[in-house]
């Protein structure tokens, strides 16, 4: 009678195991979930006396998931870098000039979620390629394509909010290793300055595997 009891125990505390999984998790090992994000961003450099550079920031993006813990991110987004007000000293006084430079982007990101899949801390690196870049001072503009990195890499921390299963709220933070500047000039101007980056967007995401 004792053995029947602890097997039926046991068989019950299986079953609620399953239960309590299927209601934690929405997705398993190898679905893939596509979607796209958009919102705003904040640009500044590091070392250098400035405002943040707003603008916009698009994205669509593939997720796979090796566990319902753990899943891998694809994603290509659009984004403004750069800076407002950047302080710079000149022959004969100063003057505040901005540096808007912008980028495609390829993300590689690893994904931990947490609370039913809920809330997701995240990290990975980030491949840049510059398509324009000017600095303005006083509504003119100068062409700057030659004077800083075409390329650039960062490492992205982020957090996401599923609501549902479908909708996302996401906020990131990109620091990049890379010095903005290439030539004399430019480090004569820029120095060591760095591109650091802040991300605000929505999103929606649908299971397509």
């Amino acid at each position: 009678m004792k053995k029947l009891i602890l097997a039926l125990t046991l068989l019950l505390g299986g079953l609620n195991s399953v239960q309590a999984q299927k209601y934690l998790d929405y997705y398993d090992v190898w679905d893939v979930l596509v979607g796209g994000k958009l919102g705003g961003s904040a640009g500044l450099f590091s070392k250098q006396s400035c405002d943040p550079l707003w603008g916009p920031f698009g994205s669509i993006e593939a997720e796979m998931y090796l566990n319902p813990k753990i899943s891998m991110s694809l994603e290509m987004s659009a984004a403004h870098k750069g800076a407002d007000n950047v302080f710079t000293r000149e022959p004969g006084g100063y003057a505040y000039y901005q540096y808007r430079m912008d980028y495609i982007n390829t993300s590689y990101l690893i994904n931990y979620h947490l609370f039913r899949q809920h809330v997701s801390l995240y990290t990975g690196l980030t491949l840049g390629r510059m398509f324009n870049a000017k600095s303005m001072k006083n509504s003119r503009s100068i062409d700057i394509m030659d004077e800083v990195h075409k390329g650039d890499f960062s490492v992205p921390v982020g957090i996401e909010w599923t609501i549902g299963k479908h909708f996302t709220i996401d906020g990131r933070w990109h620091w990049s290793p890379r010095w903005v500047a290439k030539t004399q000039k430019a480090k004569d101007i820029l120095h060591r300055s760095r591109h650091q980056f802040f991300s605000l967007t929505v999103g929606y995401k649908v299971q397509v595997f």
